[in-house]
């Protein structure tokens, strides 16, 4: 068979597909290639079914407007959008059909086992493997429900183990549920049902909710190698608790499933706070678990003196020696740092009465990521002489990064460098509880258990006045500050996309859902410019009471009456014009004009030598226009004129505006 081809309409044999990789009901798949200066480059390449083409048409203007936001997108644990373009059907070298179009997205291709086939490879997978691929796919799905690249949030929507590829460096999510991201519309439901929130296999509804309920879903496959039974929670309960190193985890299972819990509000805020505990509890179930995340801190020994004697250093710290619920905390606390990739410095004593090791733990120095099957850097914690006395040992603790983070990972990451954190809230400004300011700032060293200012904005008291606003501008800022936005848009000349109405209204209480009442600019059509389907009549300029009007209707007017009729399709919501006899009739000339909807007279006037009429005529859902006018007195036949007569329509179904 020969080989098919995919372009944009300037370059249609832009790509070749080389194999279909998946297909269902929003589009195929395939591994495509784009050469570049003689070198092939893999890309994965998802086609729109052309079935769906109605569909889209409709979506032409979100279309164009949303490509660059999905271009916008970087992150490790995100596969990379190449670009989004428009083109022919799949195609013969050179045989590119231009009447033919569908749509396509061309993503950078991962190689690597989807995550239910790296899970089916690899059954003696421990605890804290699987941990660490979830705890990375949540920070990919925290990305993108913060806006940070796109100014807006972002919903994936298909979060599921077939759209993830374990890659060499680590967990990728792939395979936007792109025609659903880009339509703010109900849809039919798309996707596999294991992994998809109740409220969207009910109503259609998505939200940043829906995501982490399928993030909470595939954690379970990866934990389990099992596919989620919501409505069987005792059997989700049994699996989770039968995965090896769960036995001295007992919270293991209620923690997971706090993710997939049915009534959204209830899921935790944060995908990534909630990993890093699922991490850190992982981490501390075994020895094993224990010597796989130890392989992140290179250990030193320092020994205590027989008599001790002041440690030369600029700010000493003594530190007694903690036992092994500190030990275990450490190693929660490095998990946090893994996960998170939060570059901080800190030397820890741990010991017991008669040992002492300090560890330095620098996670921005090492690309290593830990296995289950690492052994730990061979620096045993070493015993110290008999004389018993205590290991000092100079401690630094820098202020980690934690600006646009969650309050809770924040707090966390804090508490992982060994410091305390003070909220300081911060009404209506900056993104909605998210970490805005710290002080002191990121990279200051401090003493360990220093209090470190966060400042967080939180949502006002009351509903903002968003009324005047553009949408566009509104939207960004309500959203962050938890507010899920529903528009009505009317159509109103003057400026598009204009905020005019707000329910609730400004300084009524806080509200987690706002309704606005949006302009739409209506597209502007001339009847001059379009085809007449009955009668006859002249599109040209005409002189009506001394004003020229040059896109005018022209009925040479009878005794008889004469008519033109025109085909709305049912697309047009309004009729509006001025209609009068052209400056040439008789001064004793006088016209019967009337216009008529399906048949039925919505306008009627007799008019005379410099008289008009001006009208503005509902004409939503109708088919058939028809103009007539009628010699009513004078010597002579002559031209009556709808000048400028226009129709207006929703810019989404009719043509284009048309320049006078």
């Amino acid at each position: 068979m020969s080989d098919k081809w995919i372009g944009p309409v300037s370059e249609p044999d832009r790509y070749r597909l080389i194999g279909l990789k998946s297909s269902g009901g929003e589009g195929e798949l395939w591994q495509a290639v784009l050469s570049v200066d003689g070198v092939d480059i893999q890309v994965a390449l998802k086609i729109i079914h052309p079935a769906r083409m109605i569909e889209i048409a409709e979506w032409r203007t979100r279309w164009h407007r949303q490509a660059e936001l999905l271009r916008s997108l970087d992150h490790p644990a995100l596969v990379k959008v190449r670009e989004v373009f428009e083109g022919p059907l799949a195609h013969e070298r050179n045989g590119a059909d231009p009447s033919t179009s569908s749509l396509y997205l061309v993503m950078n291709w991962v190689e690597g086992p989807t995550l239910d086939e790296w899970v089916s490879r690899n059954p003696d997978r421990v605890l804290v493997q699987s941990a660490r691929v979830v705890g990375k796919l949540a920070t990919a799905v925290d990305y993108l429900h913060s806006g940070l690249a796109t100014g807006s949030p972002v919903l994936h929507r298909d979060i599921k183990p077939s759209n993830v590829i374990v890659s060499n460096r680590g967990p990728v999510l792939v395979d936007f549920g792109f025609t659903r991201v880009l339509s703010d519309q109900p849809m039919t439901v798309v996707g596999t049902p294991y992994y998809m929130a109740p409220e969207v296999l009910g109503n259609g509804e998505s939200s940043s909710a829906t995501d982490r309920y399928s993030l909470g879903a595939t954690a379970y496959f990866t934990l389990t190698g099992k596919k989620p039974t919501p409505n069987d929670r005792p059997a989700m309960v049994a699996a989770l608790q039968a995965v090896p190193g769960a036995e001295t985890n007992p919270g293991l299972a209620d923690h997971v499933l706090s993710m997939m819990d049915p009534d959204p509000s209830r899921r935790p805020m944060g995908a990534i706070a909630w990993a890093q505990q699922l991490v850190a509890g992982a981490v501390s179930t075994s020895d094993t678990q224990r010597r796989s995340a130890a392989t992140f801190v290179t250990a030193t020994t320092i020994q205590g003196p027989a008599t001790p004697t002041p440690v030369p250093s600029p700010s000493p710290v003594a530190s007694p020696a903690p036992g092994r619920r500190s030990r275990k905390l450490l190693w929660a606390a490095v998990a946090l740092l893994v996960v998170a990739g939060v570059a901080a410095t800190a030397v820890v004593v741990m010991g017991g009465n008669d040992e002492s090791t300090v560890a330095p733990i620098d996670t921005a120095s090492s690309n290593t990521t830990a296995s289950a099957d690492s052994t730990p850097d061979s620096s045993p914690e070493t015993t110290s002489p008999a004389t018993s006395t205590p290991a000092v040992a100079v401690v630094e603790v820098k202020v980690p990064s934690v600006v646009g983070k969650s309050l809770d990972e924040a707090l966390a990451l804090l508490s992982a460098a060994g410091l305390a954190g003070d909220v300081k809230n911060v009404e209506g400004s900056g993104p909605y509880q998210l970490v805005s300011k710290v002080s002191p700032i990121a990279g200051e060293k401090v003493e360990p258990g220093s209090s470190v200012v966060l400042t967080v904005p939180v949502p006002p008291s009351t509903m903002p006045d968003v009324t005047g606003s553009l949408l566009t501008t509104a939207r960004r800022g309500l959203e962050s500050y938890g507010i899920e936005v529903t528009v009505q848009e009317v159509l109103q000349e003057g400026t598009d996309q204009q905020i005019i109405d707000q329910t609730p209204t400004a300084g009524e209480p806080y509200s987690t859902a706002i309704t606005l009442t949006v302009t739409r600019q209506p597209a502007i059509v001339y009847v001059a410019d379009l085809e007449y389907v009955d009668g006859e009549a002249a599109s040209r300029s005409a002189q009506v009471n001394g004003t020229v009007y040059t896109r005018s209707v022209l009925i040479y007017a009878g005794s008889g009456g004469s008519a033109v009729e025109y085909d709305l399709a049912r697309k047009y919501l309004k009729l509006r014009g001025i209609v009068g006899p052209v400056d040439q009739v008789s001064a004793s000339s006088t016209y019967k004009i009337e216009i008529f909807a399906d048949g039925t007279r919505v306008f009627d006037q007799t008019l005379g030598l410099g008289q008009t009429a001006p009208f503005d005529i509902d004409v939503t859902n109708v088919l058939r226009l028809r103009l007539q006018v009628t010699l009513l007195s004078g010597p002579q036949r002559d031209y009556v004129a709808f000048a400028d007569l226009q129709i207006l329509g929703d810019p989404k179904v009719v043509p284009a505006t048309t320049v006078p």
